[in-house]
């Protein structure tokens, strides 16, 4: 018989809300089976979140600014030349996998519109802060919008769609990539 713990942080339980919204979808995200994941009563969730609801407006809030504005707000990638600073920003995407709930977070978002409306919100912050870099670079129209457009999806959904690689291949495609896109 496996005791139960007393207390659970509110990251741990938003935490396994998201690894189960990444491998079954939103609709298998229930305040029992979390509490049964996490081995802890489920008044404990009660302390955290008013309702299941609660915690979905909380996990995308959590996405929002732990996958993004941790990257779009970093007063330190601020301070550094534009190449630099995708380039920094890249790495940190990678290295701690801030893409990693994306796609289950986009594919909530196509039916509910409280997921979408943080998607678009995600989107922006990311676009924006590609777009000024690049605009740094000297890239205006239809080529900043490209370049932009193609780093954000492709730092964003990299580990999902071709999976992990081995750091030394992943740095050395990045600076191909990274030298691709800010060279004239």
């Amino acid at each position: 018989m496996m005791t139960k713990k007393a207390r659970v942080s509110k990251e741990e339980w938003m935490f396994s809300a998201l690894e189960i919204l990444e491998t079954n979808g939103v609709d298998a995200i229930r305040i029992d089976d979390l509490a049964a994941r996490l081995h802890i009563s489920k008044s404990g969730f009660y302390w955290h979140f008013k309702n299941r609801n609660d915690l979905l407006v909380q996990i995308l809030d959590y996405w929002t600014k732990e996958y993004t504005e941790i990257v779009t707000k970093d007063f330190a990638l601020q301070s550094i030349n534009s190449a630099e600073r995708l380039k920094a920003a890249t790495e940190m995407i990678w290295e701690k996998d801030l893409g990693r709930y994306d796609l289950a977070i986009r594919l909530w978002g196509k039916y509910d519109p409280l997921a979408r409306n943080a998607v678009k919100k995600v989107n922006k912050l990311r676009i924006d802060f590609t777009k000024k870099a690049f605009s740094e670079l000297g890239f205006s129209g239809d080529e900043l919008e490209m370049r932009a457009n193609l780093y954000f999806c492709y730092v964003s959904m990299e580990k999902s769609v071709f999976g992990s690689m081995r750091k030394e291949k992943w740095k050395k495609l990045t600076n191909r990539r990274l030298k691709l896109l800010t060279s004239k």
